[in-house]
């Protein structure tokens, strides 16, 4: 599609800016971790066992798969959004994770209509989340958990979705890069009718420290610092498990930094895999694994 319909089309299936972090090519051997915090905790040892016996399909930081070969681990069952369930959802994670507001596309296209400007339709955008699901499309590959877990652990059960960024798939070469990106993979709260709660998932997955501080120049070409409108989550490639009857999620650091907005120098920051728990309203890092990538060859 050309036209300025067809170039909206593809941002509603959610090509949002690509994070491109320093990445090696990667080498056919099998992936390894060590641990660097949390040391004799239960849950960081078995964490460690559990990556290095996975068969990762693509790299650690697309995805951890599920298993449960080490003792304690929950198995959680991935279902796949249809194209209903993705419609539903494409526009409100769109305007979250780009403005924190649900409701952000909705206005755009308003805003597009009273300007006489052409406009995506429900039924043209369903057409092509249907002819990438039929084609087995990796950028349409968004799960929810059957049953819920209790993401808070507070004893009651949440719907969760894991939305990943579409435009390319994670771990290949996108456009003139060579090298592999690392698409974001986002976890969304859900609230009873099955909408995207902002203020559940700000508050269980936002980064404590706040958003994304940036500087931009004035009108007078003076420096303001600022904070833009993006969803800051803990990390960008969220994964969730469950350990002992207790909920945990992880996700590699970004050149942001760690928890506290330290080591954004640190060459480490892009390979440290961060397991983390949140419990009585706080977020905490329980264990710290650094991911050993393989040599370039």
């Amino acid at each position: 599609m050309g036209s300025t319909s067809g170039k909206l089309a593809g941002s509603l299936v959610f090509l949002v800016a690509l994070i491109l972090l320093p990445c090696l090519c990667v080498a056919s051997e099998k992936y390894k971790f060590v641990l660097k915090l949390g040391k004799g905790v239960p849950v960081c040892e078995a964490y460690l066992k559990r990556l290095n016996k996975s068969d990762f399909e693509s790299p650690p930081y697309c995805d951890r798969p599920e298993n449960t070969d080490v003792p304690g681990f929950a198995e959680l069952n991935r279902v796949f959004l249809n194209a209903d369930e993705i419609l539903k959802l494409d526009r409100q994670a769109y305007g979250f994770l780009m403005n924190r507001d649900v409701h952000y596309w909705e206005k755009s296209l308003a805003e597009r209509k009273r300007l006489g400007l052409s406009i995506t339709t429900d039924a043209q955008l369903r057409s092509e989340i249907v002819l990438q699901l039929r084609s087995s499309a990796e950028v349409q590959r968004h799960f929810r958990f059957e049953p819920p877990v209790d993401v808070d652990n507070d004893g009651v059960r949440d719907l969760l979705v894991v939305w990943r960024e579409t435009g390319y798939v994670c771990g290949e070469p996108f456009g003139n890069f060579t090298r592999p990106v690392r698409g974001a993979t986002h976890v969304l709260v859900l609230d009873k009718e099955g909408n995207v709660d902002p203020a559940r998932t700000q508050e269980i997955f936002g980064h404590p420290e706040g958003g994304y501080i940036v500087q931009i120049k004035d009108r007078t070409g003076g420096a303001v610092t600022t904070e833009t409108k993006r969803f800051r989550p803990v990390g960008p490639t969220l994964g969730v498990i469950v350990f002992r009857d207790k909920t945990y999620f992880d996700t590699f650091y970004d050149e942001w930094g760690d928890l506290k907005n330290q080591r954004k120098d640190d060459p480490q920051i892009y390979n440290t895999l961060a397991l983390l728990k949140h419990e009585r309203g706080k977020t905490e890092a329980i264990c710290e694994l650094l991911w050993r990538e393989p040599k370039e060859r």
